[in-house]
């Protein structure tokens, strides 16, 4: 089955050797099952991690890019503290 590849672009920038290309810095992300969520119909993505646990990034032309979309959470069961906003990153790591 065909499916987009999942990215989220940090910046996106101009790099000029010759000839100008438009370029993006991006993270990757995997999908999480081989089919959209039964509840909500979307597709779950997760970041994708290299073998020592770093963030996959990569570069790419911009013209790659086919269309955008917004990323959402999956919420677990347990709340994400309003008062202590510095311990919510590890929710959205690798």
């Amino acid at each position: 089955m065909w499916k987009l590849l999942v990215y989220f672009v940090f910046f996106s920038f101009v790099f000029t050797n010759s000839q100008t290309s438009s370029c993006a810095l991006i993270e990757w992300f995997d999908h999480i099952a081989d089919r959209p969520d039964d509840l909500t119909g979307m597709w779950m993505v997760a970041p994708s991690c290299n073998d020592d646990g770093s963030q996959h990034l990569a570069l790419i032309h911009a013209d790659s890019i086919v269309c955008s979309a917004h990323l959402l959470p999956i919420f677990g069961e347990e709340y994400v503290s309003l008062t202590q906003l510095t311990r919510s990153l590890p929710w959205i790591l690798c």
